[in-house]
C-alpha cells in the first residue's frame, strides 16, 4: 500500500531513489501506479476494506486466470468434469488463496506469466516464452529459477530437432528482442536504478534459510548467517540442481517433462538452496497439477498434493504463528520436523523423477509397466 503512494506520488524515476524499503522489481510497481492511482481518486486510507481488497484483486485474478489454463490443458485430455475438477484442485487449494486472497502476496502473478512460458515451451512456441519470460523477470527475480528449463527446450527445440540457421537466427532475434524489451521496461525507472535493485534483492537476506522449512532448517539453521562454507554447499547444491534437470529432460520423450522439470527446479530450489523464503516454491503447484493432467500419472496427483500441503503449512507458520510471537517461533522442534517432511518430500520427487522420466522415456512406459 505504501509502494503504491509512494511510486503514484513520486513517479517511476524516483521511485528507487527514496529513502525507503523496496525490494521488487519495477514490473509490479506499474500495476501498484494504478492502485495509487485509485486510492488517490476516492481517498482510500492504506487501511480501508477497500484499499486491501484492490491490493489484493490483482492476485486473485491471476490465480483464476492460471485456473482457466489449467482447465484449457486438462480439457485436451480429460473430460469436462475432469477438467473443471482439476482447475478446482488448484483454485480451491489451500495454499493458493492463503498467498494471495488472504496473505495478499503476489506469488500468483509471477506464476501465470511462469506458466504461460511452460504452456509456450509444451506446444512448442518458443517465441511468446521469450517475451513472457522476460516479464516474469520483471515482476519478480525468483523467475530466473526456471531458467535451465527454458535453455533446454531451446537446446531441444532449435537445435536437436530439425535444426535449420533460419529457425536459429529467428529465435536468436526474437530473443535479443525479448531482452530489449525487458531493458526498456525498466528505463522509466532508471536502468542503473533497476539493476543496482535486482542485486541489491539477489544479494539480500544473507541466511541459511529465512523461515522457510528445508534442508537448512533441518539442521535448526533458521536466520542464521550465512559462512562461505555454506555458501559453496549452496552453490554445489544449485550445481546439481542444474545437472539433474537436463537428465531429467534430455532422458525423456515425454512431453509432461517440461511442467515436471519446472516444478522440480522450484521445489528442489527451495530445498536446498540457501537464503530461501517459504513462498518460494508456490510456481511448483501449478506445474506438478500440469504434469498430472498432461500423464494421469498417480505420482504426480501425489506430489501435487505433498507439495501444495507443505507450502501452505509453511506459509501458515509464518502467518499466523511466528509473526505473532518470533521468540516462540524462531527455531523449534516443529521447524526442524517440517523441515525433514519437505527433504522427504523432495526425495519422493527424485523417485518420481527417475521412475518417471529417467528410466523410462515416456509415461506410457511406466503405466504399462
Amino acid at each position: 500500500s505504501s509502494w503504491a503512494d509512494m511510486v503514484y506520488k513520486h513517479g517511476f524515476s524516483k521511485f528507487y531513489k527514496l529513502d525507503a524499503f523496496t525490494d521488487y522489481p519495477p514490473g509490479y510497481m506499474y500495476i501498484l501506479y494504478i492502485i495509487g492511482f485509485i486510492k488517490r481518486v476516492f481517498s482510500l486510507g492504506s487501511l480501508d476494506t477497500a484499499t486491501v481488497l484492490i491490493l489484493k484483486m490483482p492476485a486473485i485474478l491471476c490465480d483464476l486466470a492460471t485456473g482457466y489454463l489449467i482447465f484449457a490443458l486438462a480439457r485436451k485430455h480429460a473430460s469436462l468434469i475432469t477438467a473443471l475438477t482439476t482447475a478446482a484442485l488448484y483454485l480451491f487449494n489451500p495454499a493458493v488463496f492463503t498467498d494471495s486472497a488472504l496473505w495478499g502476496q503476489v506469488d500468483s502473478v509471477l506464476t501465470l506469466c511462469l506458466l504461460g512460458v511452460i504452456l509456450c515451451a509444451y506446444y512448442g512456441k518458443l517465441i511468446p516464452a521469450y517475451f513472457l519470460f522476460a516479464l516474469a523477470i520483471l515482476i519478480k527475480p525468483q523467475a530466473l529459477i526456471m531458467t535451465p528449463i527454458l535453455i533446454w527446450a531451446v537446446i531441444e527445440q532449435v537445435f536437436l530437432n530439425n535444426f535449420s540457421w533460419n529457425k536459429f537466427w529467428k529465435n536468436l532475434g526474437f530473443g535479443l528482442c525479448a531482452i530489449c524489451a525487458l531493458a526498456l521496461s525498466m528505463t522509466p525507472f532508471g536502468l542503473s536504478s533497476v539493476i543496482s535493485q535486482y542485486t541489491e534483492t539477489l544479494a539480500s537476506y544473507p541466511y541459511a534459510t529465512v523461515n522457510t522449512f528445508n534442508l537448512w532448517g533441518a539442521f535448526n539453521l533458521n536466520w542464521e548467517p550465512l559462512t562461505p562454507a555454506m555458501s559453496a554447499a549452496g552453490n554445489i547444491f544449485i550445481a546439481f540442481i542444474v545437472a539433474a534437470t537436463a537428465i531429467i529432460f534430455f532422458r525423456s520423450q515425454d512431453k509432461s517433462k517440461y511442467f515436471f522439470v519446472a516444478g522440480f527446479l522450484f521445489f528442489a530450489t527451495l530445498t536446498l538452496s540457501t537464503k530461501m523464503h517459504e513462498r518460494y516454491a508456490f510456481p511448483c503447484i501449478v506445474m506438478i497439477l500440469c504434469a498430472f493432467v498432461t500423464t494421469k500419472n498417480i505420482h504426480n496427483l501425489s506430489l501435487f498434493a505433498l507439495c501444495s500441503a507443505t507450502q501452505f503449512i509453511n506459509m501458515g507458520y509464518v502467518l499466523f504463528l511466528y509473526a505473532k510471537d518470533i521468540q516462540k517461533y524462531y527455531r523449534t522442534t516443529g521447524f526442524i520436523a517440517m523441515s525433514v517432511v519437505v527433504i522427504c518430500t523432495f526425495a519422493y520427487m527424485l523417485f518420481c523423477a527417475y521412475t518417471m522420466y529417467v528410466r523410462n522415456k515416456t509415461i506410457k512406459n511406466l503405466k504399462k509397466g
